[in-house]
């Protein structure tokens, strides 16, 4: 009965591996278009989660089931250089041209996936798949005169990845990536690195440093924004 459980957890971090390296692909692919407007946030940028995990079965507390709740805000500002063009929702941008604004990204999902040691000493992994919405609202500021407000949803292919080392009984500390991906290759990044409170049984505190990318990718002029914002964040976990 191990080795079956044993096998089918490999089984399932495999497919987790290959749906992560799908999307990573398919991230090189759409920053490969030329025409790709790279927008860097400002000072001000905020990360905050909100995630729950419970066990599918009683008799294995391995395989796990998590909702996640990710909301992202932060400030931008950018140089648009002549011929690049930013065609997001119902407006067009067309270098060259300065542009500024602020937006909120919220990120709700819902994964099945895995938690295990690892063979080195005190480390362990997880690694989950599933599907995620991304509600993206902004406003965009133009030297030329644009004010536009833009809301835009997507639904997307989720995977999550997290190594992490124990530290002392309470304190673990590692690193994660998350990505999601649509149909239009756009979608969101996420980079970690964190340390792990464990301050109660079913209350856990995250904090550390992100490196998120949002992506949206127009096939219409082949164009496409990348706004990266990065900084500390807080998370909050109640295991179950």
């Amino acid at each position: 009965m191990k080795t079956n459980s044993f096998n089918i957890k490999i089984t399932l971090v495999r497919v987790h591996q290959f749906i992560a390296v799908l999307l990573c692909v398919a991230l090189l692919q759409a920053c490969s278009s030329t025409n790709v407007v790279n927008i860097e946030g400002k000072d001000r940028t905020g990360f905050y989660n909100l995630q729950t995990t419970f066990p599918v079965s009683d008799k294995d507390d391995s395989y796990l089931v998590k909702l996640r709740a990710m909301t992202t805000e932060g400030e931008f500002a950018n140089t648009i250089p002549d011929g690049k063009i930013i065609d997001f929702e119902d407006i067009q941008i067309v270098g060259p041209d300065e542009i500024t604004g602020d937006m909120r990204i919220t990120t709700g999902s819902v994964s099945f996936g895995v938690l295990d040691d690892l063979m080195a000493d005190k480390f362990f992994m997880s690694a989950f798949a599933g599907v995620a919405t991304t509600r993206f609202k902004g406003n965009f500021r133009t030297q030329s005169g644009l004010n536009s407000e833009i809301e835009n949803n997507t639904f997307e292919v989720y995977v999550d990845l997290k190594v992490m080392r124990e530290l002392t009984d309470k304190i673990n500390a590692g690193v994660s990536a998350a990505f999601g991906r649509n149909l239009d290759l756009s979608g969101t990044s996420a980079v970690d690195i964190l340390i792990n409170f464990e301050t109660g049984r079913h209350m856990e505190i995250e904090a550390g440093y992100r490196w998120f990318t949002y992506d949206y990718l127009s096939e219409e002029n082949d164009s496409g924004v990348e706004i990266d914002l990065n900084g500390p964040f807080i998370a909050v976990n109640f295991p179950l």
